[in-house]
């Protein structure tokens, strides 16, 4: 391990899940690199012992040495001690010497953009797709245009829209019906500015989904993997474009292996029309010193190589298996059914706050000594229990 840092303070302080289940720390899309290879990382801090207001955190780490650049909270007002006045960020992009953070505030998509050489404050806005719906943006990407995509949920239904920061104008908006209570909740984009969607299904029946679409909003094609399962346990989590591939990650419910808590799947899938490469899946078993939730949150490609990252959650079953195999795919992809609707919405707000160095409150210290193992050597017999996961895979 090269290095690993733990930002902690009096309060709480975390990465927001999309998921809504509290299962995990942070999402996709809640780390980047810049051009120049600087890290920068989101999360929310509490600034009360009631942890009832959160603002946004964004530091800037130097990836060699893992110490912060610059450190910065924001929230729309810093003097009124209100909840309406609270943030919650949830995923992060950089372009052109700009940050970009999104997520919910005051019931409407949090757009905000910081200085990437200094965090100073850029411009700040609340994009309200929904009278009162509690709209969240949970994914950022952002082109070279300075034209941005946010997906995420919007009265109860995903959605994906563009903005323009040089025209401070919502170019579109489009809702996509992906089943109630279900969102979009990570993003990517290649070279033709073509967007990928992770779908999160939500529900006692769910589908494990992704969905490409143009830079207009036009669906090109949209695809399911183990779409036949009738359990809760099918939830795709990221998507990362390789070249001419797109990798798509998150946990799956296979009949005859594990459809009670799920096992990390991992998807190759060809960028121009969908059609499966290749899947596998990490199978530790189903009995009681076996079964285990797997999910991939992360994927990171160098050469032949991938670099997974996700969770492991034993519940009060095991404490005594954490690892498995990749076993190669056992479903076909189906055809995804999607439909997509224009938000008329182009009610947005400016604020005119400012960023604050973050409190010295908090303490950013050394856990380089933490325990970090081999899957198999783990095997302490305590349950419940919930670990980060990390493989890496030969391509070839």
């Amino acid at each position: 391990m090269a290095w690993a840092k733990f930002w902690h303070g009096p309060y709480r302080d975390f990465g927001a899940d999309p998921g809504q289940n509290g299962a995990s720390g942070g999402g996709a899309n809640s780390m980047v690199i810049d051009e120049d290879g600087y890290l920068y990382v989101l999360g929310a801090t509490s600034s009360n012992k009631n942890n009832s207001m959160f603002s946004a955190l964004v530091l800037k780490i130097d990836p060699q040495s893992g110490e912060i650049i610059w450190k910065k909270v924001w929230r729309p007002k810093w003097g009124e001690k209100l909840a309406k006045n609270s943030v919650m960020p949830y995923a992060i992009d950089v372009k052109n010497g700009k940050v970009y953070v999104t997520g919910e505030l005051r019931t409407g998509v949090l757009l905000l953009t910081l200085n990437a050489a200094d965090g100073s404050i850029g411009s700040q806005y609340s994009i309200h797709l929904h009278a009162k719906s509690g709209d969240r943006g949970y994914a950022i990407k952002v082109n070279s245009a300075d034209q941005v995509y946010i997906s995420g949920i919007a009265n109860n239904k995903g959605f994906l829209l563009k903005f323009s920061e040089k025209k401070k104008k919502l170019l579109w908006a489009k809702q996509l019906n992906v089943g109630w209570g279900s969102n979009i909740n990570a993003l990517d984009m290649d070279s033709s500015e073509n967007l990928y969607l992770s779908v999160n299904s939500r529900g006692a029946k769910t589908t494990f989904a992704a969905v490409k679409m143009d830079q207009d909003g036009q669906t090109l094609w949209a695809k399911a993997y183990n779409s036949r399962s009738s359990n809760d346990s099918n939830n795709t989590n990221v998507v990362k474009v390789v070249g001419e591939d797109v990798y798509v990650g998150g946990r799956v419910g296979l009949s005859y292996y594990d459809a009670q808590m799920g096992d990390a799947l991992l998807l190759k899938l060809n960028t121009n029309n969908g059609d499966l490469r290749w899947a596998s899946f990490y199978y530790t078993g189903k009995g009681p010193d076996e079964i285990g939730e797997h999910r991939i949150k992360g994927i990171a490609a160098s050469g032949n190589s991938l670099y997974l990252f996700g969770q492991v959650y034993t519940g009060n079953y095991n404490g005594y298996r954490y690892w498995g195999y990749w076993y190669d795919g056992v479903e076909k992809l189906t055809k995804y059914k999607v439909s997509v609707a224009p938000l008329q919405s182009e009610d947005f707000v400016t604020y005119n706050s400012t960023t604050k160095d973050a409190t010295s409150l908090r303490k950013y210290v050394d856990i380089s000594k933490m325990v970090y193992q081999d899957a198999d050597v783990k095997n302490d017999g305590h349950g419940p229990d919930g670990d980060l996961i990390f493989w890496k895979l030969n391509t070839k």
